[in-house]
């Protein structure tokens, strides 16, 4: 059981499950800050610092004191949910907690999960036929204050509760509620579950996709199929009741007026359909040429279906209820002079016709969470930069952060320019349709998988058209010598620097072939084209064809100048190396029956998770997903899964789309701002913790253009590769660098481990002694003299008085001592990070990516921001 760890941040004393990273204290702080002034913020803590403990920690700590305030803890999906409740177990804190969610993932009862859920439900509860149902009170009192999904079904399970009824039972008086964030912002859903916001605080982790939930609950598309259902089931309930037919007629009349919307001159073309479109004012023009006008609409709102009339709304289903209900809500909001943030959408043939009402601003959702609760804190990963996300909610947050990554030197990022002809890497939809393009992404595919061995590789592509092309060319060229493979002539261009024409037989490379490669000398270099080998022909560098226009004898130019043909023999010769390395691993990839045994691709349904299952299993193996996909939200690829994650061209949103042509037209900046919100989440997949390392590859030149708005911490590590195969290389030293790092570690023993250089034995993280986190008095890491991290060289976290680093005029809280708590001031926190930084590996792997040359003179690779 670890030890507990306490502090006090902003005045608030916090228990930590142990000594927290300078990101959870920065994160911590800003929460406080937000929740002691009832303020909104926003903050970026990258993946593996500890984001989900921070908040844990900063919002329980603060409740203590502020018991009468009801928290919400929301998250994308029920998945997430789940992980939140894990990590809450591991703090000293056991609020009582509910969990709500669906009736899909909650309902126990087989016979209501064979169709509609939501309607077998209700039916079977008004019949008094669901076991389940008569045992929910059962369950709320049985089940612990600390439960995730699965143990409240299992729960429900043993005591034949429902798990559906009893967590909105327990909600009533739980001190934390964990929901999806639709929950939060869709109105009906509030009103359906009795989520009261007022005076509330509200938390939203993985906020990235905040916006699009807050545009979904805003909007609905009803099909004239559906009207119909619903007008066929409106004629059966006015036969049966007779007590409320006076309001039975207007929700006719009202529901044949809507379904006279789509009867309209379809103007323009969709992706699928003609369709019509309208905006702003002239919704309210063609709302009201239908009839469709406020005072019908003032008059629907006083149905008895809209006074909670149980007796009538007994008589209708579900999806009636619920879709009268979000329809009406959507109309109120577009005559009250919402209706600028509207588009009408009316869809014909050869589609069902139907009308989808498009919310466009997701502020008008969002801002009425705002204005209720008592304060409000969005966080992710990958948020920056802040100002798209204010712009998008037409919010602007009081307080931000975007806490610093644990430990940078385990990350390293890339743009590749090219692959092995030497021409840019432009995923557009013209070059993406090539076969050459595809063979350059197998190549890159191949080349950085080849590094990773032990490891996982995740490819992420704009779309499953796209990995489908991706996986038939790979089947071709693993049974058809002609094809194309990694390494090669492309490994040959990122030594030499040039381009290679047409495309080379290296199935049958062998060590005579590289031998004749490493025997090429500065005689021949001009005449490389003639190179004498059946395998490699007709190579033909762009830089040594300008060569001939040059004079030769230019003493400055290390190309041409025979002082520096033996560093260009040995590159050669290096390069050689890896083509060898590169052919042995793809042979790996094939076996008898014509498949690719370690390629996995991704599924749009169900079955991912046994594909990801298979995936874990093999030693080195490929995964083929797609941007916005599983894979790229909610799985964690931890450790060895993802050593490297490789992002081929940009997912850019159908601009045949009519929902996308509009939000295109309407908000500057929101079609880019989906784009790299995709990108920014399939980064998010490397590195997932302290202890992790990984490597990102970003397969197209657009990215440079737009690095600006990948994440923050990606983007301080971004470097531009001109040519694949030096990206190759450094990424295998790379690799071995942190693969000593693993080995170094796994040697050592104790609780927590740090990348700080180590005391006078070498040993990281050590005293005088040379021994690991020992401990005295009941203190993490304290020497003989009891002072906490201190080193007898005088390096590293240095106590005096109990303060820790406290500096002046910058505190992040008071200055006050309190006892056994440790006063953590922001430059602290700075000064913990800064030591980070010492360890021999960041020290080597800065130098590597500052230099903007290699030893020949051959520009290699540049910083970004040198560009």
């Amino acid at each position: 059981v670890p030890s507990m760890h306490k502090m006090k941040i902003n005045s608030i004393n916090i228990t930590f499950p142990f000594k927290p990273y300078p990101a959870q204290i920065l994160t911590c702080s800003k929460i406080i800050d937000c929740l002691k002034n009832k303020k909104t913020g926003i903050i970026e803590s990258p993946t593996g610092t500890g984001k989900s403990i921070a908040i844990l920690c900063a919002v329980l700590a603060w409740h203590a004191t502020n018991r009468s305030t009801r928290i919400f803890i929301c998250s994308r999906t029920h998945k997430q949910l789940d992980q939140l409740v894990a990590q809450l177990r591991a703090t000293a804190y056991a609020p009582k907690v509910c969990v709500l969610a669906s009736r899909r993932a909650l309902c126990l009862n087989k016979q209501a999960l064979k169709g509609d859920v939501n309607a077998s439900c209700r039916d079977l509860v008004k019949k008094g036929e669901c076991r389940y149902f008569m045992g929910k009170e059962r369950l709320a009192k049985s089940i612990g204050d600390v439960h995730d999904i699965e143990e409240l079904r299992q729960a429900g399970e043993r005591c034949t509760g429902c798990p559906y009824y009893a967590s909105r039972m327990l909600s009533e008086d739980a001190a934390i509620t964990f929901m999806p964030y639709n929950y939060v912002v869709d109105p009906m859903v509030r009103r359906t579950m009795g989520i009261e916001l007022k005076d509330s605080v509200v938390i939203v982790d993985e906020a990235h996709n905040i916006e699009d939930a807050c545009r979904s609950a805003g909007s609905i598309e009803l099909t004239n199929d559906t009207i119909d259902i619903m007008l066929k089931e409106l004629v059966g309930v006015y036969r049966r009741v007779e007590e409320y037919r006076e309001d039975l007629v207007v929700l006719n009349y009202f529901l044949r007026k809507m379904r006279g919307l789509s009867d309209v001159k379809m103007t323009r073309s969709s992706a699928d359909s003609e369709c019509a479109c309208f905006k702003g004012d002239e919704i309210v023009q063609h709302l009201a040429h239908k009839e469709v006008v406020p005072e019908l609409i003032a008059r629907m709102r006083m149905n008895a279906l809209f006074k909670k009339n149980e007796d009538l709304k007994d008589a209708f289903s579900l999806v009636f209820l619920q879709t009268m209900e979000s329809l009406v809500s959507v109309l109120m909001l577009v005559f009250s002079g919402k209706a600028r943030s509207y588009a009408l959408i009316v869809k014909g043939a050869p589609s069902a016709p139907s009308l989808n009402f498009m919310l466009l601003d997701a502020d008008v959702m969002f801002n009425a969470v705002v204005q209720h609760v008592h304060a409000l804190v969005v966080l992710s990963g990958t948020l920056t930069p802040f100002s798209a996300v204010e712009n998008e909610l037409n919010h602007h947050f009081t307080y931000s952060l975007v806490a610093p990554a644990v430990a940078q030197h385990t990350f390293c990022a890339t743009i590749l320019r090219n692959a092995r002809t030497g021409g840019d890497m432009l995923g557009t939809y013209a070059y993406a349709e090539c076969l050459e393009y595809v063979d350059e992404v197998i190549d890159v595919i191949y080349g950085v998988s080849g590094c990773v061995q032990g490891g996982g590789t995740v490819v992420f592509l704009p779309s499953y058209h796209a990995v489908n092309k991706v996986v038939s060319r790979m089947r071709s060229r693993g049974t058809n010598a002609g094809g194309s493979t990694v390494g090669g002539v492309m490994g040959l261009s990122g030594v030499m620097g040039g381009r290679t024409e047409g495309r080379n037989t290296m199935s049958n490379i062998n060590d005579k072939n590289i031998n004749n490669v490493n025997n090429i000398n500065n005689r021949n270099l001009n005449n490389l084209n003639n190179i004498n080998d059946k395998n490699i022909n007709n190579v033909n560098t762009r830089n040594l064809n300008n060569l001939n226009n040059r004079n030769s004898n230019n003493i400055n130019d290390k190309r041409t100048n025979s002082i520096f043909s033996n560093k260009i023999q040995k590159n050669i010769k290096i390069q050689g190396n890896t083509l060898r390395t590169a052919f042995q691993n793809r042979s790996e990839i094939k076996n008898g029956n014509n498949c690719i045994d370690n390629v996995f691709i991704e599924t749009n349904d169900k079955n991912f998770s046994k594909v990801f299952a298979q995936y874990k299993k093999h030693p080195n193996p490929i995964l083929l997903a797609v941007y916005r996909g599983k894979a790229s939200e909610g799985t964690d690829f931890k450790d060895k899964l993802a050593r490297a994650v490789i992002l081929v061209g940009m997912p850019c949103p159908n601009i045949k789309e009519i929902g996308v042509e509009l939000m295109r037209n309407h908000r500057p900046g929101w079609y880019e701002n989906q784009i790299f919100k995709a990108v920014n989440q399939a980064i998010g997949r490397c590195v997932r913790h302290r202890m992790d390392w990984g490597g990102v590859f970003l397969v197209d030149v657009r990215y440079r253009r737009d690095k600006d708005r990948l994440c923050g911490w990606c983007r301080d590590r971004m470097v531009y590769g001109e040519y694949f195969g030096d990206v190759v290389d450094d990424f295998r030293e790379f690799v071995g660098r942190m693969k000593e790092m693993d080995r170094n570690r796994s040697s050592m023993e104790g609780g927590r481990k740090s990348l700080m250089s180590g005391g006078e034995n070498g040993k990281e993280g050590c005293n005088e002694n040379g021994k690991e986190d020992c401990r005295e008095s009941g203190k993490e890491g304290c020497n003989e003299n009891g002072k906490e991290g201190c080193r007898e060289n005088g390096r590293g976290n240095n106590l005096e008085n109990s303060k820790k680093n406290n500096l002046e005029n910058n505190p992040v809280n008071n200055k006050e001592n309190d006892g056994n708590n440790t006063i953590i001031t922001k430059n602290a926190a700075i000064k913990e990070q800064t030591y980070l930084k010492n360890d021999n590996f960041i020290e080597r792997e800065y130098k590597n990516r500052k230099n903007t040359c290699d030893e020949e003179g051959t520009v290699k690779k540049t910083r970004i921001d040198e560009q």
